[in-house]
């Protein structure tokens, strides 16, 4: 009987000596823009939403234009609430400019925008789009 129980006891333990398998590492995706959502108390029982955007040069598709290097990209923003409903959505077109070639491709050179929206108090899901208006690419 004591054989058996450390027998059953062994095979339990067993996993945990084994030796783990070489697993494939985690492969990390540079995202293609960056957002902050900040949520504020304001007046008339609303919410202030203010929303800021990053969109990195070298995410851009740019274009000679005269003595510049010029991108546009549209920018579209939803907030839905938990039962799937569009509470908010808004669009608007921002435009990017650089004099040199090198600063178009430099991941540390951003375009930036900011919004602000009011809102009822709720939870929420933002959803954010942004298209590059030559390229046609959406994140």
């Amino acid at each position: 009987m004591v054989k058996s129980v450390l027998f059953i006891c062994l095979l339990i333990n067993i996993p945990a000596w084994s030796q783990v398998e070489l697993q494939k590492p985690h492969s990390y995706v540079e995202p293609h823009f960056f957002f902050d959502a900040l949520n504020f108390k304001s007046n008339d029982n609303k919410s202030r939403l203010d929303f800021f955007l990053q969109v990195p040069y070298n995410q851009l598709q740019f274009l000679k234009s005269g003595n510049e290097f010029t991108a546009s990209y549209e920018v579209v923003l939803q907030l839905v609430d938990d039962e799937g409903n569009q509470v908010l959505s808004g669009s608007w077109d921002e435009r990017a400019a650089s004099p040199t070639f090198d600063e178009t491709t430099n991941d540390a050179i951003f375009s930036a925008s900011s919004r602000h929206f009011f809102v009822k108090p709720g939870s929420y899901t933002l959803q954010v789009a942004i298209t590059d208006s030559e390229s046609n690419k959406t994140y």
